[in-house]
């Protein structure tokens, strides 16, 4: 079981947390968490992973109606703003990003290139093949 909660844990995490395993030689890591399970079919992986990867569903069901949600708000905002004398203007409104909590089909280059920065997924793919870059 710690083998699928260690890396879903570190992945919530903010960006830029480090783990202190040497204060009198300051030597600390970032929490990156690589792991697999690996065992025989029918030996429960799945519920397994189903069980620490739940929740986190549960937060990016409420986190993609959040984003719907700011995104209409943003495209009305920006359209408002489009059409305010440019001496009337205030500041551009901001565009919203998307929260990601859990991926189980992702690419090298769509993760690196999330615009979410203040934390990273989890990924879990359902076969480990395409998961070694």
């Amino acid at each position: 079981m710690l083998v699928t909660l260690l890396p879903v844990a570190a992945s919530l995490l903010r960006v830029g947390t480090e783990l202190e395993i040497d204060a009198g030689m300051g030597f600390s890591v970032p929490p990156i968490v690589f792991t697999g399970l690996v065992a025989p079919s029918g030996s429960k992986k799945s519920p397994i992973q189903r069980q620490i990867l739940g929740p986190l569903s549960l937060l990016q069901a409420e986190a993609d109606q959040e984003y719907e949600y700011a995104a209409s708000e943003y495209e009305v905002d920006l359209r408002d703003w489009e059409q305010t004398r440019v001496e009337d203007r205030g500041i551009r409104p901001r565009k919203p990003m998307p929260r990601e909590y859990h991926t189980s089909d992702a690419t090298r280059e769509a993760i690196v290139l999330s615009e979410h920065a203040s934390r990273t997924p989890a990924f879990s793919p359902s076969s480990q093949s395409g998961a070694f870059w």
